[in-house]
C-alpha cells in the first residue's frame, strides 16, 4: 500500500514539475496545491508556550550573546560605545571653540571673497559678449588647474580612500547584523 501511495505523490510531483516546465500557470498551481496537501503537519512543542514566554520575559542583558555578535550586543560593547561617545564629545566640544570655530570663519571670509570674485568674472565675461559654453569652458579649465595640484590631489585620494573604509565598515556592519537575524 505504501508503494501505490508513493507512487502516487511522485505522480503529483511530477504533474506539478511538468506544469511548472510548460509554463501552465493553472495547472501548476493546482498540482502543487495536491502536492502541499499532503506534507505533514508540523506539531509544536509542547513547552513552546513556556519558551517563548520565559523569552519575553528576560531583559535583553540576561540574555545570553553568541560569539561572533555585533559589538553592539556585547556587555563591553555598550561600555566602550557610551565612552567612545563621551570621549568624542568632549574632543568635539574643546576643539570647536579652539580649533574649528577659527578655521570656519576664515573660510566663510574666504568663500565670501571668492563669490564676490566670481560674480564679478562673471558678470565681466557677460559683458564682453562670451557665450555660455565658452565660460562653462573656462571654468572647467580653472577647475582643473586646481584640482591638478598636489594638495587637492591628495585630498581627494584620502576621500576616496575614507569613503571606501565607510563602505567596507557599513557593508560588514550589515553582514553582521544580517547573521545576528537568521
Amino acid at each position: 500500500m505504501s508503494d501505490g501511495m508513493d507512487l502516487e505523490r511522485r505522480g503529483r510531483l511530477r504533474r506539478w514539475l511538468a506544469a511548472e516546465a510548460a509554463s501552465r500557470e493553472d495547472a501548476a498551481d493546482t498540482a502543487f496545491r495536491a502536492v502541499v496537501t499532503e506534507l505533514p503537519r508540523p506539531i509544536p512543542r509542547r513547552d513552546l508556550a513556556d519558551r517563548i514566554a520565559r523569552a519575553a520575559a528576560t531583559s535583553p542583558a540576561e540574555r545570553p550573546v553568541a560569539a561572533g555578535a555585533p559589538l553592539w550586543s556585547r556587555r563591553g560593547g555598550r561600555a566602550a560605545i557610551a565612552a567612545s561617545a563621551m570621549l568624542s564629545g568632549f574632543g568635539f566640544v574643546y576643539l570647536l571653540p579652539a580649533v574649528i570655530a577659527p578655521l570656519a570663519a576664515r573660510s566663510f571670509v574666504h568663500l565670501l571673497e571668492w563669490a564676490t570674485r566670481a560674480s564679478v568674472w562673471l558678470l565681466q565675461s557677460l559683458d564682453a559678449g562670451l557665450g555660455f559654453w565658452e565660460i562653462l569652458g573656462r571654468l572647467g579649465r580653472a577647475l582643473g588647474v586646481v584640482v591638478a595640484t598636489p594638495q587637492v590631489g591628495f585630498v581627494l585620494l584620502a576621500m576616496e580612500v575614507l569613503g571606501a573604509l565607510a563602505l567596507l565598515t557599513l557593508h560588514r556592519l550589515l553582514a553582521a547584523d544580517k547573521e545576528s537575524l537568521s
